[in-house]
């Protein structure tokens, strides 16, 4: 009964954004009041423990609006360095159909953001590429985050892998009599063939959301015309991500597949192969009414390979410093302070590795980079800095705090009075023993989305819930590769609606109060996807 406690503010906060129209701050900073009550209340915590832990979130979302920050300024100084019209032309050269488009950039560029960065990095930087192009920014933001679930798998130098391997390994020879490569070879074969038909559904996904939420009809049609493309697209990330998968590891998978899905597509729509021969539009409502400027104001145009060069190093700069073969990483995560806030048996300290946080490496240093490599004056540079803290401050900063508050009280919720385990074990075991062995697979990946939409990153989910579905599986006697693979893919898929990063690819467009309506909307696909991937995985069998 006491689990009822744990979901009624995320519940709240959930009804608040996308049925009351609360603003998402707003919406946040009251399920942060309610799960503060639940923790004094119902677990009995220390208040002491539950400022703490309110002050860990504080600090953790100030982690993440360096990163919104980060992205801001990029496309602020690629802006006013005329590098996005360049960006734009390019693209638009290419194709002008948006269809065509959001395959290109939300499905293949930002896949090959996700497979270098993670952390919500690629919707914070394909939306604003397609609002460029003309996309109303709310359907920008909506293909972006839908699109951001299939790479999330592998994203950010199969970090979310190595979390739930970590986990796991110490326990393997006993629970599961299995050796940790071996455990781990099964774990990335099994993601890929459950998530592997949902790499070619998802763009199809997209593109209809798009068409029929933003043409002028509410048809199939325009879908229908690029299904052959969209489907090739999709097989084209598929193939080298799931071969990377299962011979080199979780590091690479997404990032060649979507770098190979990229060139493989890019070819296609330059010798019109299986791109329909009809130009889809938006509703006359939505269409914008900026175009790409010509370069007839006096002022000299950016070479394409020019305007392409901050994001050339910001992905050189993350495969160099994200890649284990490179051993950076670990350097630059040892370059760190803490800042205690709790002591005793369950401490609670922040530990700061400023280096690691891609809003400062590399974003923030390529903006700055960028200055000169634009030739921007000083007050330009000075107008783009202010318009980024602006931009970051009034906007997603108290609904992130409030959020991210909200979930450190949840993972730090051990030693209460009550007895009780932490919240989040504890409402994954009351939904493990309702549903018995023969329906725990359908629950699974909805676990893994659960905990990557509060806390805004598959690898926590699996942090928090990768050991547990482990667990579970092993009690049920189901194949616990199969379940830890579903709890990885749901952590992917909760990517379409985490909170975290609905607020950070609003605010980089500048969308203000469609936080709770695209969580909403988003849901939809998130049942489509899961759907597919259930689908796959009865039919491969467990």
């Amino acid at each position: 009964m006491h689990v009822i406690f744990v979901l009624i503010p995320l519940l709240a906060a959930i009804v608040l954004m996308t049925l009351v129209k609360v603003k998402p701050g707003t919406s946040l900073l009251i399920a942060w009041g309610m799960m503060v009550c639940t923790a004094l209340f119902v677990w009995r915590l220390p208040a002491v423990q539950v400022a703490a832990a309110s002050g860990l979130g504080f600090f953790k979302a100030v982690e993440i609006l360096f990163i919104i920050f980060g992205a801001i300024l990029i496309l602020e100084t690629l802006t006013k360095g005329r590098a996005i019209d360049a960006i734009n032309r390019g693209f638009s050269g290419g194709s002008d159909d948006p269809r065509v488009q959001v395959i290109i950039i939300a499905w293949l560029f930002g896949g090959l953001i996700e497979g270098a960065a993670g952390f919500g990095t690629p919707a914070a930087l394909a939306a604003p590429l397609l609002v460029g192009l003309g996309f109303p920014p709310l359907a920008a933001v909506m293909v972006a985050l839908i699109c951001n679930s299939v790479p999330v798998s592998f994203g950010g130098a199969g970090v979310q892998t190595l979390a739930a391997l970590s986990l796991i390994e110490p326990e393997l020879p006993t629970a599961a009599g299995l050796d940790s490569a071996a455990f781990e070879h099964g774990l990335l074969d099994a993601i890929t063939d459950f998530f592997g038909p949902a790499g070619l559904v998802v763009p199809v996904i997209a593109v209809l959301f798009l068409t029929i939420g933003f043409g002028e009809k509410k048809s199939l049609r325009p879908t229908l015309e690029i299904l052959p493309f969209a489907l090739f697209s999709g097989l084209a990330f598929v193939v080298p991500w799931k071969i990377t998968a299962h011979f080199a590891g979780p590091e690479l998978p997404s990032l060649l597949g979507a770098s190979i899905g990229l060139v493989v597509t890019l070819l296609a729509v330059r010798f019109r192969f299986l791109v329909p021969k009809t130009k889809w539009r938006f509703a006359g409502k939505y269409r914008s009414e900026r175009a790409l400027p010509s370069d007839e104001d006096g002022s000299s145009p950016v070479p394409l390979w020019r305007a392409w060069t901050p994001y050339v190093l910001i992905i050189l700069i993350l495969l160099v410093t994200r890649l284990h073969v490179f051993r950076i990483y670990p350097l630059l995560k040892n370059i760190s302070f803490d800042i205690p806030l709790l002591g005793g048996d369950h401490p609670v300290v922040f530990r700061c590795a400023w280096l690691t946080n891609p809003g400062i490496l590399p974003f923030i240093l390529v903006a700055l980079g960028s200055v000169f490599l634009f030739g921007l004056r000083r007050n330009e540079t000075a107008d783009i800095w202010k318009t980024a803290v602006r931009r970051t401050v009034c906007g997603p900063a108290v609904a992130l705090i409030s959020g991210v508050a909200m979930v450190q009280i949840m993972i730090n919720s051990l030693g209460g009075a009550a007895g009780y385990d932490g919240m989040l074990a504890e409402t994954a075991h009351a939904a493990a023993a309702w549903t018995g062995a023969g329906a725990y697979p359908l629950l699974a990946p909805w676990i893994g989305i659960l905990g990557s939409f509060v806390s805004g990153s598959c690898t926590v989910s699996n942090i928090l819930f990768a050991s547990l579905q482990f667990h579970a599986a092993e009690k049920l006697a189901i194949s616990p590769v199969a379940i830890v693979a579903l709890q990885q893919i749901g952590g992917a898929i909760g990517n379409m609606i985490c909170v975290n990063n609905v607020v950070a690819a609003c605010a980089t467009v500048d969308v203000q109060g469609e936080d709770g309506k695209l969580i909403l909307v988003n849901t939809i696909p998130v049942i489509l996807t899961v759907a597919v991937v259930l689908a796959t995985a009865y039919a491969i069998g467990f």
